[in-house]
Order: structure tokens, then C-alpha cells, then sequence
């Protein structure tokens, strides 16, 4: 952004950086339509303020039936319950700390599983101790395994989560294609 006196103040450079040789930078996360591409919302910040933050802020614009397309940063327990209260499902990469505290319920095929997710006893900041304790201490969720394989990079594989359990309704390529499609909008 111009470093201006009005933009260093409301939106400081990182603390990193010395004073006069960096530039104010505002936070954004932003709420866009995947089938049509369009910008519904945006919540911004200076970087002090988390993105979850800032995700929770434009929760309500999302209707009963929206599917929530989102990346590992806001995969977590909490945000999955809530926005299941308010009808709407979530497809997310697993956050890469969410390997223990889980037990499986079913495979539906290779690299597709129901499982139920155990709630952590520490309770999130956004959370007060009385609404962390009415959330429910497991919460089933759909696991699938892929495998990316793209000549000339490192082949990886990650977890992609969702709560469109319903395998036949929701197909593993189906929700692979659609997290991928995640990346366009990136």
C-alpha cells in the first residue's frame, strides 16, 4: 500500500521490517461465488488480525445449502460444527497438526474414509469457555487421500476434508475436482 502516515497508522508495516524501509499491508480474506467468480464479500485488517478472524466476520453472507471452499487455515473443529449449525458444508485441506484425535468409522473406498474427529480439550480464543463446552466431543467427517502428481514438481499427497458425507451424492473425484478448483480463484 502507499506509505502513507494514514495507512502506516491503520494498517502498520510487519514488525519485522524497520521503521522507514517497508510499506503498510492489510490483511484480506475474501468470499467469491466459485460458479460465477464473483466477489460477495472481503473482511480486511491489519496483520495482527488473524484470517480466521476475518473468516468468521463474513459467515453471514453464507446461506443454508453453501458449501464453504476453503484451505487448511480454517480446517478446524470448531469452525466445522459452527458452520454445519448454520447449513452449510465445508471442503478444506486438513491442517497438517490434525493427525491424532481421530477415530475411523468406515472406509468408503482407497483414499476415502468417514471419520469422527475428537475435540480438543483446549478451548479456541474465539471461543468463551460456555460455547466450547456445547459443542458436541466428536464430529464425523468425510477423509480423502490425493495424490498430486505434476511432472517436474515433487509428488505429494494431501487430505482433503469435507462434510458432504454422502459418497454416492458426492463422489471423491467430484470433491477432488472442486478443491482444486479452489486454487483458480487463488
Amino acid at each position: 500500500m502507499p506509505d502513507t502516515p494514514e495507512n502506516q497508522e491503520r494498517y502498520p508495516q510487519p514488525g519485522a521490517q524497520k521503521p522507514g524501509c517497508g510499506f503498510p499491508v492489510m490483511r484480506v480474506v475474501a468470499l467469491f461465488s466459485l460458479g460465477g467468480g464473483l466477489l460477495i464479500n472481503l473482511a480486511k485488517s491489519a496483520l495482527n488480525v488473524h484470517e480466521r478472524t476475518l473468516f468468521h466476520q463474513l459467515w453471514d453472507n453464507l446461506k443454508p445449502g453453501d458449501v464453504v471452499l476453503a484451505d487448511t487455515g480454517f480446517c478446524s473443529f470448531a469452525d466445522f460444527y459452527y458452520l454445519l449449525q448454520r447449513g452449510v458444508d465445508s471442503v478444506m485441506r486438513n491442517h497438517q497438526c490434525r493427525k491424532k484425535g481421530l477415530v475411523e468409522i468406515k472406509r468408503l473406498d482407497k483414499g476415502d474414509r468417514l471419520v469422527n474427529w475428537i475435540k480438543n480439550k483446549a478451548c479456541p480464543r474465539w471461543l468463551s469457555k460456555e460455547e466450547w463446552s456445547g459443542v458436541p466431543d466428536t464430529l464425523t467427517v468425510r477423509e480423502i487421500t490425493v495424490t498430486v502428481d505434476v511432472p517436474g514438481f515433487r509428488t505429494t499427497s494431501l487430505i482433503i476434508v469435507t462434510t458432504l458425507l454422502d459418497h454416492e451424492a458426492y463422489p471423491k473425484e467430484a470433491i477432488v475436482d472442486l478443491y482444486r478448483k479452489r486454487w483458480e480463484v487463488e
